[in-house]
């Protein structure tokens, strides 16, 4: 079984490796002959699994993994709390539920004091903002919920799922990992951060 440390960069890896290109066909698609062309996303957009910590101040991001690593290593030394702690990560808050709900009551808030009060241009104004910034997260990953959000300890769905997998690791979930195999995956990874 791999240290609780490793087992914790592994999951990280793990969690963070993502696709940034897309293969698209050329006009003349043909599957046998015809070469594709590869366009990168990486110009574009953040990936999903890391675009709100790209935003984060780096503290933070260190705070919360300094806190994943804590967790692993506690969970390692009583292996029968993992279950429990695995129950709670499953019902633990992300930053994407709470941006969600925000959005949606602010929303929804809006339109109850418009409707009761008769201010329609109430309901513009915040509602435009509220949209703006919920579309900016999905596409950046960054709104000014966000920041306040991390500055709280709300993790990302992907950092509640490094820790998963890292406890899951060290409950042995995933067969024989051997120390020699996560140490490889974590130098290469720290090597050539491009393939993950």
């Amino acid at each position: 079984m791999p240290h609780p440390c490793l087992a914790s960069e592994f999951a990280t890896i793990l969690c963070h490796t993502n696709m940034h290109s897309l293969t698209i066909p050329s006009k003349n698609h043909n599957p046998m002959t015809s070469s594709s062309q590869k366009i990168s996303l990486k110009k574009f957009l953040p990936p999903s699994t890391n675009r709100v910590e790209k935003f984060s101040r780096s503290k933070i991001n260190s705070h919360i993994q300094a806190r994943i690593q804590k967790n692993v290593q506690l969970y390692a030394s009583n292996p029968g709390g993992i279950e429990k702690r695995l129950a709670q990560l499953d019902r633990e808050w992300d930053t994407e539920r709470v941006i969600e709900l925000q959005t949606a009551l602010t929303v929804f808030g809006c339109a109850t004091v418009a409707w009761i009060l008769g201010w329609h241009w109430m309901l513009q104004l915040p509602t435009m903002l509220a949209m703006f910034f919920l579309a900016q997260h999905a596409i950046v990953g960054w709104s000014p919920a966000v920041w306040l959000l991390r500055l709280y300890d709300f993790r990302t769905p992907t950092e509640i799922l490094e820790e998963k997998v890292a406890l899951k690791m060290v409950r042995g979930d995933f067969g024989e990992i051997s120390e020699a195999t996560v140490r490889d995956v974590v130098r290469v990874s720290d090597l050539h951060p491009e393939k993950f």
